[in-house]
């Protein structure tokens, strides 16, 4: 005769009540691949400008250096717009020239009166390279020269 006591293999009076959990595991996992989705989705939207217009985007593998005194101004269809990046490679648009190829399209902008260069270079390019596409520009008497940069804001 066994009284719900030691060695008891059915369920007495003393056996434990079942356990109910809810297993929050599979609710993570789902939670952490619907952020990561997001996080993919929000990186490929374009800049937008204050105004809410889209800002052209170049190929240029450079990073603006900030500059919190910038303002967002308007681009005549007749700016030369040149860059360098952070290895020193020089670029006419988008397409990367050599020197003497930059220098020959500062010349061929120069021959317009209202010429306008924009320098786009990147925060960690060699300052020489960007002196030099200045003084180019200044020794074929193109006098509106603008330095690109990104508003941290």
């Amino acid at each position: 005769m066994n009284v719900g006591g030691s060695g008891s293999s059915g369920r007495g009076r003393y056996a434990a009540p079942p356990l109910a959990e809810i297993n929050i595991v599979p609710l993570v996992d789902v939670v952490l691949v619907v952020l990561i989705i997001f996080m993919v989705t929000m990186s490929f939207k374009k800049p937008q400008k204050p105004d809410g217009k889209s800002e052209p985007v170049f190929s240029l593998p450079i990073t603006l250096p900030a500059a919190s005194a910038s303002k967002a101004g308007t681009s005549r269809s007749s700016t030369l717009a040149c860059g360098v990046d952070k290895n020193g490679q020089r670029f006419v648009g988008n397409q990367p020239v050599t020197t003497e190829v930059l220098l020959l399209k500062v010349r061929e902008a120069a021959k317009d009166p209202q010429a306008a260069v924009r320098i786009d270079a990147d925060r960690d390019a060699p300052f020489q390279n960007v002196v030099e596409l200045v003084e180019a520009c200044q020794l074929e008497g193109i006098r509106n020269v603008q330095l690109h940069t990104s508003n941290p804001h």
